[in-house]
């Protein structure tokens, strides 16, 4: 179920993406993916995602945050009927632990086959993304909340256990930022 999920993310992610922005590497564990992007302009950006479904197959869904010189931003994609229209504006939460990380969603899109994607920033500031990514690595709960009351668990299986590539990950983007 979750390759399904994730391989769906993977399609549309790769339709947002540059077409001249390239995989330079990528490690997985248990339900969560870390992935270094290259950009044609010298710039990078680190994906951390994982994938999962709904008992029936029909609902898909992917949480990835990206991090990128000194944001780290959270996409939801959204395969499935939602109750509440997703609009710019609207907040999400990423609830970790005691941590309820706040997010504006600064761009929501709905695609013509059902497909959505919210877009917002999670933290601002170097420190902010490793502070972000040490916690959120040793929570021993997730939950992502949208508006209209959906909630949904995120399998912590294999999150610690990226960590070390998360933070591999941030170390090259702050490098290439800094020759940038």
């Amino acid at each position: 179920m979750r390759s399904s999920a994730v391989a769906c993310c993977f399609v549309v992610m790769t339709s947002l993406t540059p077409a001249t922005a390239e995989i330079a590497w990528m490690r997985r564990s248990g339900a969560w993916q870390v992935s270094l992007y290259n950009g044609a302009r010298g710039d990078a950006w680190c994906s951390w995602l994982t994938g999962w479904e709904d008992v029936s197959g029909l609902s898909q869904r992917t949480l990835s945050l990206q991090i990128r010189e000194d944001e780290v931003i959270l996409f939801l994609f959204l395969l499935e009927n939602l109750p509440a229209r997703l609009e710019e504006g609207a907040q999400a939460v990423l609830i970790f632990d005691n941590h309820q990380a706040k997010v504006k969603i600064d761009v929501a899109r709905r695609y013509p086959n059902g497909f959505h994607m919210l877009r917002g920033v999670l933290a601002h500031g170097l420190d902010a993304q490793k502070q972000f990514a040490i916690a959120f690595a040793n929570s021993s709960t997730a939950q992502v909340m949208i508006p209209g009351g959906n909630t949904w668990s995120l399998d912590s299986s294999g999150r610690l256990d990226t960590l070390p590539y998360v933070q591999q990950c941030m170390q090259e983007v702050e490098a290439r930022s800094k020759a940038r």
